[in-house]
């Protein structure tokens, strides 16, 4: 439903509703998409008061539920220093995990690394 707010999918275009309910009711309930939408409007402040920290804990949730965009977030996060400290190791290593799963910006990454 947060999905359907955000897009204006069978309802009118409602991104604060979205964010404000659905989004945290889904991600709360250990739903890794829904974890990863979220954490993606922490860390670009879309509709919601960018929060680098909380971005990176849902991102951390996201890919402990083996949600591949999720994974990837979290590679990025450290390789860049995004809501933690730069490891450019643990990087890799997410990076590797995600590529293991066809996420292809995952590949991307890894052999730009």
């Amino acid at each position: 439903l947060g999905y359907c707010n955000y897009n204006g999918i069978g309802t009118s275009v409602n991104k604060q509703k979205a964010v404000e309910l659905w989004y945290h009711m889904a991600a709360n309930s250990g739903d890794s998409m829904a974890q990863y939408n979220l954490a993606l409007m922490y860390k670009n402040g879309d509709n919601i008061d960018k929060d680098y920290s909380k971005a990176f804990e849902l991102f951390k949730q996201s890919a402990e539920g083996k949600y591949p965009d999720g994974i990837t977030m979290l590679a990025y996060c450290y390789h860049n220093g995004i809501g933690t400290r730069v490891n450019k190791q643990k990087a890799i290593e997410l990076y590797r995990q995600a590529a293991n799963l066809k996420n292809s910006i995952a590949q991307n990454n890894l052999v730009n690394m």
